[in-house]
Protein backbone atom coordinates (compact mmCIF):
# COMPACT_ATOMS: atom_id res chain seq x y z
CA UNK A 1 0.00 0.00 0.00
CA UNK A 2 1.06 3.83 -0.63
CA UNK A 3 3.25 4.95 2.76
CA UNK A 4 2.69 8.81 3.96
CA UNK A 5 4.97 9.94 6.71
CA UNK A 6 4.11 12.61 8.75
CA UNK A 7 4.68 13.84 12.40
CA UNK A 8 2.34 14.26 14.91
CA UNK A 9 -0.67 13.84 12.49
CA UNK A 10 -3.16 11.43 11.39
CA UNK A 11 -3.45 10.89 7.87
CA UNK A 12 -6.81 9.38 5.86
CA UNK A 13 -5.66 7.84 2.43
CA UNK A 14 -8.84 7.88 0.13
CA UNK A 15 -8.20 5.22 -2.73
CA UNK A 16 -11.68 6.24 -4.06
CA UNK A 17 -13.78 4.98 -6.47
CA UNK A 18 -14.81 8.61 -6.02
CA UNK A 19 -13.51 11.54 -4.03
CA UNK A 20 -14.18 12.66 -1.05
CA UNK A 21 -14.44 16.54 -2.38
CA UNK A 22 -14.78 17.79 -5.59
CA UNK A 23 -11.26 18.40 -6.97
CA UNK A 24 -10.17 21.15 -9.00
CA UNK A 25 -9.00 18.82 -12.33
CA UNK A 26 -10.43 15.27 -13.34
CA UNK A 27 -8.74 11.82 -12.85
CA UNK A 28 -9.16 8.25 -11.18
CA UNK A 29 -8.90 6.97 -7.96
CA UNK A 30 -7.45 3.91 -7.43
CA UNK A 31 -10.38 2.26 -7.06
CA UNK A 32 -11.96 3.20 -10.20
CA UNK A 33 -9.12 2.23 -11.94
CA UNK A 34 -10.19 -0.03 -15.36
CA UNK A 35 -9.18 -4.04 -14.43
CA UNK A 36 -6.51 -3.79 -17.88
CA UNK A 37 -4.84 -1.12 -16.02
CA UNK A 38 -4.13 -3.19 -12.23
CA UNK A 39 -3.33 -6.51 -10.72
CA UNK A 40 -5.77 -7.22 -7.81
CA UNK A 41 -3.85 -9.86 -5.71
CA UNK A 42 -5.84 -12.03 -3.09
CA UNK A 43 -3.64 -12.03 0.65
CA UNK A 44 -2.86 -15.64 1.20
CA UNK A 45 -4.92 -17.35 3.80
CA UNK A 46 -3.16 -19.15 6.12
CA UNK A 47 -4.48 -22.84 5.69
CA UNK A 48 -6.14 -23.72 9.30
CA UNK A 49 -6.90 -19.86 9.58
CA UNK A 50 -4.26 -19.17 12.07
CA UNK A 51 -0.93 -17.27 11.24
CA UNK A 52 1.72 -17.71 13.08
CA UNK A 53 3.71 -15.70 15.29
CA UNK A 54 7.34 -17.37 15.50
CA UNK A 55 9.52 -16.43 18.45
CA UNK A 56 13.06 -17.30 18.50
CA UNK A 57 14.91 -18.72 21.36
CA UNK A 58 18.51 -18.19 21.02
CA UNK A 59 21.40 -17.41 23.16
CA UNK A 60 23.12 -14.29 22.79
CA UNK A 61 26.27 -14.05 20.14
CA UNK A 62 25.50 -17.44 18.84
CA UNK A 63 24.16 -17.19 15.34
CA UNK A 64 20.54 -15.47 16.45
CA UNK A 65 20.61 -12.89 13.53
CA UNK A 66 22.41 -14.95 10.97
CA UNK A 67 19.64 -17.63 11.41
CA UNK A 68 17.28 -14.56 11.22
CA UNK A 69 18.45 -14.01 7.81
CA UNK A 70 18.45 -17.17 6.64
CA UNK A 71 15.24 -18.05 7.49
CA UNK A 72 13.30 -14.65 6.08
CA UNK A 73 14.82 -15.37 2.79
CA UNK A 74 13.36 -19.07 2.94
CA UNK A 75 9.95 -17.56 4.62
CA UNK A 76 9.57 -14.14 3.11
CA UNK A 77 5.89 -13.75 3.93
CA UNK A 78 6.48 -12.99 7.24
CA UNK A 79 7.12 -9.96 8.34
CA UNK A 80 10.14 -9.35 11.49
CA UNK A 81 9.26 -7.56 14.57
CA UNK A 82 12.74 -5.89 16.22
CA UNK A 83 14.46 -3.30 17.08
CA UNK A 84 16.52 -3.25 14.47
CA UNK A 85 13.95 -3.76 11.99
CA UNK A 86 11.74 -0.58 13.51
CA UNK A 87 15.48 1.15 12.72
CA UNK A 88 15.44 0.10 8.99
CA UNK A 89 12.11 1.51 8.81
CA UNK A 90 13.28 5.15 10.20
CA UNK A 91 16.04 5.27 7.76
CA UNK A 92 14.06 4.22 5.35
CA UNK A 93 11.68 7.17 6.63
CA UNK A 94 14.91 9.62 6.28
CA UNK A 95 15.13 9.35 10.00
CA UNK A 96 18.89 8.88 10.97
CA UNK A 97 20.79 8.21 14.36
CA UNK A 98 23.04 10.91 15.75
CA UNK A 99 26.90 10.02 15.65
CA UNK A 100 28.41 7.90 18.77
CA UNK A 101 26.74 5.57 20.26
CA UNK A 102 26.80 4.37 23.99
CA UNK A 103 28.09 1.55 25.52
CA UNK A 104 24.21 -0.28 25.67
CA UNK A 105 24.42 -0.25 21.68
CA UNK A 106 23.82 -3.81 20.55
CA UNK A 107 22.08 -6.05 17.94
CA UNK A 108 19.20 -6.77 20.10
CA UNK A 109 18.84 -2.93 20.94
CA UNK A 110 20.51 -0.63 18.71
CA UNK A 111 21.13 3.04 20.20
CA UNK A 112 17.66 4.86 18.83
CA UNK A 113 19.34 8.61 19.48
CA UNK A 114 17.56 10.35 16.67
CA UNK A 115 16.56 13.74 18.32
CA UNK A 116 13.04 12.62 18.42
CA UNK A 117 11.54 11.73 22.56
CA UNK A 118 8.58 9.85 20.85
CA UNK A 119 11.45 7.26 19.39
CA UNK A 120 14.10 7.16 22.00
CA UNK A 121 11.94 6.55 24.55
CA UNK A 122 10.22 3.92 23.04
CA UNK A 123 6.47 5.48 22.32
CA UNK A 124 6.80 4.83 18.90
CA UNK A 125 7.67 1.03 19.22
CA UNK A 126 4.94 0.47 21.80
CA UNK A 127 2.47 2.30 19.74
CA UNK A 128 3.40 -0.28 16.68
CA UNK A 129 3.39 -3.37 19.15
CA UNK A 130 -0.18 -2.65 20.13
CA UNK A 131 -1.22 -3.29 17.01
CA UNK A 132 -0.30 -6.23 15.78
CA UNK A 133 -3.14 -8.18 17.14
CA UNK A 134 -4.92 -6.12 14.99
CA UNK A 135 -2.79 -7.15 11.68
CA UNK A 136 -3.81 -10.54 10.05
CA UNK A 137 -0.05 -11.90 9.31
CA UNK A 138 2.62 -14.29 10.18
CA UNK A 139 5.23 -11.93 12.51
CA UNK A 140 9.02 -13.75 14.01
CA UNK A 141 9.77 -11.68 16.95
CA UNK A 142 13.35 -11.57 17.35
CA UNK A 143 14.25 -10.42 20.93
CA UNK A 144 17.06 -11.93 22.01
CA UNK A 145 17.16 -10.95 25.39
CA UNK A 146 13.33 -10.95 25.95
CA UNK A 147 12.72 -14.14 24.34
CA UNK A 148 15.11 -16.02 26.78
CA UNK A 149 13.76 -14.51 30.06
CA UNK A 150 9.73 -16.21 30.89
CA UNK A 151 8.91 -13.15 32.20
CA UNK A 152 9.50 -10.81 29.27
CA UNK A 153 8.29 -13.82 26.72
CA UNK A 154 4.95 -13.52 28.78
CA UNK A 155 4.41 -10.12 27.97
CA UNK A 156 5.13 -11.05 24.15
CA UNK A 157 2.36 -13.78 23.94
CA UNK A 158 0.05 -11.54 25.80
CA UNK A 159 0.33 -9.24 22.69
CA UNK A 160 -0.57 -11.92 20.14
CA UNK A 161 -3.29 -13.86 22.51
CA UNK A 162 -6.31 -13.66 19.72
CA UNK A 163 -7.77 -16.77 17.82
CA UNK A 164 -6.52 -16.11 14.93
CA UNK A 165 -2.41 -16.18 15.68
CA UNK A 166 -0.64 -19.41 16.65
CA UNK A 167 2.37 -18.72 19.11
CA UNK A 168 5.30 -21.22 18.23
CA UNK A 169 8.65 -20.90 20.23
CA UNK A 170 11.39 -22.01 17.81
CA UNK A 171 14.17 -22.68 20.44
CA UNK A 172 17.91 -22.26 18.58
CA UNK A 173 20.78 -23.83 20.95
CA UNK A 174 23.88 -26.12 20.70
CA UNK A 175 25.14 -27.93 17.53
CA UNK A 176 23.57 -25.90 14.11
CA UNK A 177 21.94 -27.77 11.24
CA UNK A 178 24.59 -28.11 8.20
CA UNK A 179 22.37 -25.80 5.98
CA UNK A 180 23.20 -22.87 8.82
CA UNK A 181 27.02 -24.14 8.88
CA UNK A 182 27.08 -23.87 4.99
CA UNK A 183 25.54 -20.04 5.16
CA UNK A 184 28.27 -19.04 7.98
CA UNK A 185 30.94 -20.25 6.02
CA UNK A 186 29.38 -18.38 2.88
CA UNK A 187 29.12 -15.43 4.63
CA UNK A 188 33.05 -15.95 5.76
CA UNK A 189 34.48 -16.15 2.64
CA UNK A 190 32.86 -14.05 1.27
CA UNK A 191 33.82 -11.30 3.96
CA UNK A 192 37.59 -12.85 3.71
CA UNK A 193 37.54 -12.08 -0.42
CA UNK A 194 36.42 -8.63 -0.09
CA UNK A 195 38.69 -8.14 2.47
CA UNK A 196 41.60 -9.64 0.02
CA UNK A 197 40.62 -8.14 -3.00
CA UNK A 198 40.80 -4.62 -1.38
CA UNK A 199 44.10 -5.42 -0.22
CA UNK A 200 44.87 -6.70 -3.59
CA UNK A 201 43.67 -3.13 -4.50
CA UNK A 202 45.89 -1.45 -2.83
CA UNK A 203 48.91 -3.52 -3.54
CA UNK A 204 48.04 -2.96 -7.08
CA UNK A 205 48.21 0.76 -6.87
CA UNK A 206 50.64 0.85 -5.04
CA UNK A 207 53.18 -1.30 -7.30
CA UNK A 208 52.23 0.68 -10.05
CA UNK A 209 52.79 4.22 -8.78
CA UNK A 210 56.32 2.80 -7.62
CA UNK A 211 56.72 1.48 -11.27
CA UNK A 212 55.72 4.80 -12.48
CA UNK A 213 58.00 6.14 -10.46
CA UNK A 214 60.69 4.30 -11.24
CA UNK A 215 59.50 4.64 -15.47
CA UNK A 216 60.35 8.25 -14.63
CA UNK A 217 63.38 7.90 -13.04
CA UNK A 218 64.45 5.65 -15.96
CA UNK A 219 63.61 8.30 -18.23
CA UNK A 220 65.38 11.39 -16.77
CA UNK A 221 68.87 8.99 -16.74
CA UNK A 222 68.26 8.01 -19.73
CA UNK A 223 67.96 11.85 -20.93
CA UNK A 224 70.68 12.66 -19.01
CA UNK A 225 72.85 9.53 -20.66
CA UNK A 226 71.60 10.68 -24.30
CA UNK A 227 72.84 13.89 -23.47
CA UNK A 228 76.06 12.70 -22.66
CA UNK A 229 76.71 10.42 -25.14
CA UNK A 230 76.34 13.38 -27.77
CA UNK A 231 78.38 15.18 -26.08
CA UNK A 232 81.20 12.41 -25.94
CA UNK A 233 79.96 11.85 -29.75
CA UNK A 234 80.73 15.24 -30.80
CA UNK A 235 83.81 15.53 -29.03
CA UNK A 236 85.00 12.39 -30.79
CA UNK A 237 84.12 13.17 -34.00
CA UNK A 238 86.94 16.44 -33.16
CA UNK A 239 89.26 14.18 -32.18
CA UNK A 240 88.73 11.55 -35.34
CA UNK A 241 89.40 14.74 -37.71
CA UNK A 242 92.68 15.63 -36.00
CA UNK A 243 93.83 12.07 -36.27
CA UNK A 244 96.09 10.95 -38.50
CA UNK A 245 95.90 9.25 -41.63
CA UNK A 246 95.40 5.84 -42.01
CA UNK A 247 92.59 5.51 -38.97
CA UNK A 248 89.21 4.97 -39.71
CA UNK A 249 87.07 7.17 -37.76
CA UNK A 250 83.84 6.11 -39.16
CA UNK A 251 84.32 2.68 -37.53
CA UNK A 252 84.53 3.81 -34.31
CA UNK A 253 81.51 6.00 -34.69
CA UNK A 254 79.32 3.12 -36.05
CA UNK A 255 80.42 0.77 -33.11
CA UNK A 256 79.36 3.81 -30.61
CA UNK A 257 75.91 3.95 -32.10
CA UNK A 258 75.43 0.41 -31.88
CA UNK A 259 75.97 0.35 -28.23
CA UNK A 260 73.67 2.99 -27.96
CA UNK A 261 71.11 0.90 -29.67
CA UNK A 262 71.41 -2.02 -27.42
CA UNK A 263 71.50 0.71 -24.37
CA UNK A 264 67.84 1.74 -25.75
CA UNK A 265 66.67 -1.75 -26.35
CA UNK A 266 67.65 -2.98 -22.71
CA UNK A 267 66.01 0.66 -21.17
CA UNK A 268 62.60 0.22 -22.91
CA UNK A 269 61.57 -2.93 -20.87
CA UNK A 270 57.77 -2.68 -19.96
CA UNK A 271 56.41 -2.75 -17.00
CA UNK A 272 56.64 -5.51 -14.08
CA UNK A 273 53.04 -4.48 -13.51
CA UNK A 274 50.33 -7.02 -15.15
CA UNK A 275 47.02 -4.76 -15.73
CA UNK A 276 44.82 -7.70 -16.65
CA UNK A 277 45.94 -9.55 -13.24
CA UNK A 278 42.96 -10.40 -11.20
CA UNK A 279 42.93 -11.02 -7.21
CA UNK A 280 43.71 -14.37 -6.11
CA UNK A 281 40.90 -16.88 -4.79
CA UNK A 282 41.02 -16.95 -1.24
CA UNK A 283 39.95 -20.05 1.19
CA UNK A 284 38.50 -20.49 4.95
CA UNK A 285 41.08 -22.74 6.72
CA UNK A 286 39.88 -24.90 10.02
CA UNK A 287 40.59 -22.36 12.40
CA UNK A 288 38.40 -20.03 10.19
CA UNK A 289 35.46 -22.02 9.80
CA UNK A 290 33.20 -21.16 12.63
CA UNK A 291 30.23 -21.97 13.74
CA UNK A 292 29.32 -18.59 14.98
CA UNK A 293 30.43 -15.69 13.51
CA UNK A 294 31.57 -13.00 15.33
CA UNK A 295 29.38 -9.66 14.47
CA UNK A 296 31.34 -6.28 14.94
CA UNK A 297 28.43 -5.56 17.68
CA UNK A 298 27.60 -7.74 21.10
CA UNK A 299 23.71 -9.08 20.42
CA UNK A 300 23.47 -7.93 23.96
CA UNK A 301 25.39 -5.19 25.70
CA UNK A 302 27.85 -6.93 28.80
CA UNK A 303 26.21 -4.85 31.46
CA UNK A 304 22.42 -6.58 30.62
CA UNK A 305 23.96 -9.63 29.97
CA UNK A 306 25.45 -9.68 33.36
CA UNK A 307 22.20 -8.52 35.27
CA UNK A 308 20.28 -10.57 33.46
CA UNK A 309 21.69 -14.35 32.32
CA UNK A 310 20.51 -16.19 35.34
CA UNK A 311 17.52 -15.75 34.18
CA UNK A 312 17.22 -17.58 31.05
CA UNK A 313 15.37 -20.51 30.55
CA UNK A 314 13.94 -22.37 27.68
CA UNK A 315 10.25 -22.24 26.82
CA UNK A 316 7.43 -24.46 27.61
CA UNK A 317 3.60 -24.74 26.65
CA UNK A 318 2.52 -23.51 30.34
CA UNK A 319 3.84 -20.11 29.42
CA UNK A 320 0.88 -19.80 26.34
CA UNK A 321 2.72 -21.13 23.49
CA UNK A 322 0.89 -23.26 20.77
CA UNK A 323 3.77 -25.36 19.76
CA UNK A 324 7.20 -25.94 20.82
CA UNK A 325 10.09 -26.35 18.50
CA UNK A 326 13.37 -27.87 18.39
CA UNK A 327 15.07 -27.22 15.25
CA UNK A 328 18.84 -27.91 16.54
CA UNK A 329 19.08 -29.89 19.24
CA UNK A 330 16.34 -32.34 21.02
CA UNK A 331 14.39 -30.96 24.31
CA UNK A 332 17.51 -32.29 26.83
CA UNK A 333 20.25 -31.79 24.60
CA UNK A 334 19.29 -28.03 24.12
CA UNK A 335 18.65 -28.32 28.45
CA UNK A 336 22.38 -29.55 28.69
CA UNK A 337 23.84 -26.70 26.40
CA UNK A 338 21.62 -24.29 28.04
CA UNK A 339 22.88 -25.50 31.84
CA UNK A 340 26.56 -26.08 30.78
CA UNK A 341 26.39 -22.21 29.30
CA UNK A 342 25.19 -20.52 32.01
CA UNK A 343 27.68 -22.09 34.43
CA UNK A 344 30.70 -21.24 31.96
CA UNK A 345 29.20 -17.46 32.61
CA UNK A 346 28.93 -17.53 35.92
CA UNK A 347 32.54 -18.42 35.87
CA UNK A 348 33.92 -15.97 33.71
CA UNK A 349 31.29 -12.90 33.27
CA UNK A 350 31.64 -9.49 35.28
CA UNK A 351 28.78 -9.42 37.70
CA UNK A 352 27.81 -5.36 37.33
CA UNK A 353 24.41 -5.61 39.80
CA UNK A 354 26.19 -7.29 42.94
CA UNK A 355 25.06 -5.65 46.30
CA UNK A 356 26.41 -6.28 49.80
CA UNK A 357 24.24 -8.89 52.50
CA UNK A 358 22.30 -7.66 55.04
CA UNK A 359 25.12 -9.06 57.53
CA UNK A 360 27.88 -7.84 55.68
CA UNK A 361 25.71 -4.01 56.17
CA UNK A 362 26.00 -4.88 59.82
CA UNK A 363 29.67 -6.05 60.25
CA UNK A 364 30.30 -2.85 58.49
CA UNK A 365 28.55 -0.68 60.88
CA UNK A 366 30.27 -2.57 63.75
CA UNK A 367 33.86 -1.93 62.15
CA UNK A 368 33.18 1.22 61.51
CA UNK A 369 32.08 1.88 64.96
CA UNK A 370 35.05 0.68 66.77
CA UNK A 371 37.47 2.12 64.16
CA UNK A 372 35.69 5.48 66.16
CA UNK A 373 36.20 4.25 69.39
CA UNK A 374 40.00 3.53 68.37
CA UNK A 375 40.23 7.26 67.25
CA UNK A 376 38.71 8.78 69.95
CA UNK A 377 40.96 6.63 72.47
CA UNK A 378 43.91 7.71 70.51
CA UNK A 379 42.93 11.48 70.62
CA UNK A 380 42.59 11.43 74.13
CA UNK A 381 46.41 9.88 74.21
CA UNK A 382 47.75 12.55 72.66
CA UNK A 383 45.85 15.47 74.53
CA UNK A 384 47.06 13.59 77.85
CA UNK A 385 50.62 13.51 76.86
CA UNK A 386 50.69 16.79 75.63
CA UNK A 387 49.26 18.00 78.77
CA UNK A 388 51.64 16.46 80.59
CA UNK A 389 54.66 17.51 79.05
CA UNK A 390 53.21 21.05 79.51
CA UNK A 391 52.84 20.56 83.51
CA UNK A 392 57.15 19.81 83.29
CA UNK A 393 58.99 22.48 84.88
Amino acid sequence: FPAVVFRNVSVQVNFGPAPMVELPFQCRLLGDAAQEDVEVVAAKKPAKGQYEVIVPVCLPDEGAFDWLDMWLQQNPDFTELSDRKLLEWLEASGIYRQRGTSQQNSNDKPDMKCGIAQIEDGSLKRALLSSVAAQQRNFVVMEVKGNLVPAERAETLKRFNVPHFKKIAQVLMGDPTSDFKKRVEEILLKEKQAKSDQEFKVKKAEAVRKALAEKKQKELAREQKKKEREEKKAKKAAEAAAKTEGENPDEEMKEDDKEEEEEEEKEDEPMAVDADEQPPKVELTAEEKKVFRKLPLPDIAPTVLSSSFGLYSIPEKSEGFDDLQFSWNSTSKSAEYLKAWKATRNLTIRVEDIQPSEHFNKQLISFQSLVQKWKQRQSEWKAAYVKRDAEKP
